[in-house]
This record gives structure tokens, sequence and C-alpha cells, in this order.
């Protein structure tokens, strides 16, 4: 069960005790993980059980979940490195509630690397969850809370989450586009410009609720918009080979405004 321990005082060496040889004969029959891509659907249904509205790489972060009145942080990879402490570090700027995400095996089979594991984590604040993938099924083990009493959750990572009507990307790609609550105001205004032809910026704002739609067609990020005549807007071919990538949301989108 994820239970949240928000001060810094509470002594976390009861998790030392737990990690003894039947713990280490449990994740035994572990399959391997390729990418840390593949942790996110296991971790995120773990989150969703719990209560959590989980989405993948907001902003920097490989995961966010958010309940009514608290957020935590996930980052996942595939091994216990320094890099991964490094990373933690950083999202405790952001976040009170910082958990890595590395499979069961990442720990090796000595007792005394997961106790210095546990240990240093334990010093910095930040939570460890063990994931496991065998024949028998997926399993995520808290084996540390955390324990770090920071700043409350940056206001930028939480606008970027609740703008986001999709979780369309996974936690831990690498190399693959991400799907920004940017991108999805942007397809939203295209596809309505896509069912309604040319149409004034302030109509096009006022249809959507899309407060910055008029910026969005002047400056045009992705190339999908063509200025028509003064404050009127159409759509280039561009859009229309792009929109391929995001059939979800424009689908959404198609059926949001063929409704209305």
């Amino acid at each position: 069960m994820l239970v949240l321990i928000k001060s810094p005082a509470n002594d976390f060496r009861i998790c030392l005790k737990t990690i003894e040889k039947d713990w280490l004969l449990a994740y035994s029959k572990t399959m391997k993980f390729n990418y840390e891509r593949e942790l996110y659907p296991i971790v995120k249904a773990y989150l969703e059980a719990e209560g959590y509205i989980v989405k993948g790489e907001v902003k920097d972060c490989d995961i966010m979940a958010v309940t009514d009145d608290v957020s935590v942080i996930v980052e996942l990879k595939l091994s216990f490195n320094l890099k991964l402490v490094f990373q933690a570090l950083d999202r405790l700027e952001k976040c009170p509630n910082v958990f890595i995400a590395i499979p069961d095996y990442a720990l090796d089979n000595r007792a005394k690397r997961k106790r210095d594991i546990v240990k240093l984590m334990g010093a910095l604040g930040v939570g460890i969850m063990v994931v496991g993938r065998r024949p028998s099924g997926n399993v995520v083990d808290i084996l540390l809370q955390p324990q770090f009493a920071g700043a409350e959750t940056d206001q930028a990572l939480l606008t970027e989450f609740h703008s986001r009507r999709f979780d369309l990307n996974s936690g831990g790609m690498v190399n693959e586009k991400i799907v920004t609550a940017f991108r999805e105001q942007v397809i939203e205004i295209a596809t309505y410009l896509q069912l309604n032809g040319t149409t004034k910026a302030a109509v096009v704002k006022r249809q959507t609720g899309v407060a910055k739609a008029p910026n969005m067609l002047l400056t045009n990020h992705y190339g999908w918009f063509e200025r028509v005549k003064v404050g009127h807007y159409n759509l280039t071919e561009q859009f229309f080979v792009d929109i391929k990538k995001y059939q979800r949301l424009h689908q959404f989108y198609l059926t949001k405004y063929q409704k209305e």
C-alpha cells in the first residue's frame, strides 16, 4: 500500500530488516525488462489502484501521480546508478514525494547492497519501488516510503498535469515526441478549423475555450495554420500529414465538434 510519510524524522531502519533471504528468493524468477517504458504500465496500474490519476512524461518527470491533496513523482530506471540519484534529488526540488522505481533484480542478490541503497535513499528522503514481471503477474513493492519535508509541488508541473486531457505518453520514453498540453490544444484548434474552415481567431478562442488560441494560430509552431486574411486562419497540408500520428486525440476532437 502506498502510504506517504511526510516527516523526515520517521525511522526507515525498519525497512533494512525486511531485506533477508526470503525477500531475495521472492525475486528469483522475475523476467527482465528491456526498456524503461516497460515499467510504466505496471507502476501506473499500481498507482491508479491506490486512487491516483497518473500521467507519463510530465515535463522532466517520468511519472506524475496526483490525488486531491497529494502529488507523487516517480523516476524509472533499469538499474540503480548515480544518475538516478541525481535525478531524484532534482525532482525533490519540484515535489516533496519522490520515488525511484527499478526492477527487483536491479538490486542484485547481495543483501548488503540492498541495505546500502535503502540507507542512501532513506537519508535523502526518496522512496523506493521495486517492480517485478513474473509468470504469475506483475508486482510493485514499496521498499521505502519517501520522507522528505520539502517545498510544495511545483505549480508549473501541476498546471501541465491538469491541462492534459489524456495520458498518451509512456514514462521512460526515449527519442519520441511527447504529447504535451500545448500539443493537445493545438490539435484541438486545428480540428475545429478542419470542420469549420477559415475562422476568425477570436471565434476559435471562444468556441474551443483555448485561451491562448490567437497566439497559437499566429506563432504557428507546427506549421499547421495559414493566415487567410487579417485575424482569420485555416489549415495547411502539413496538418493532414502530421495528424496521422495523433489519431486518438484527433478523433476525440472530431467527435466533440461534430456534435456541436
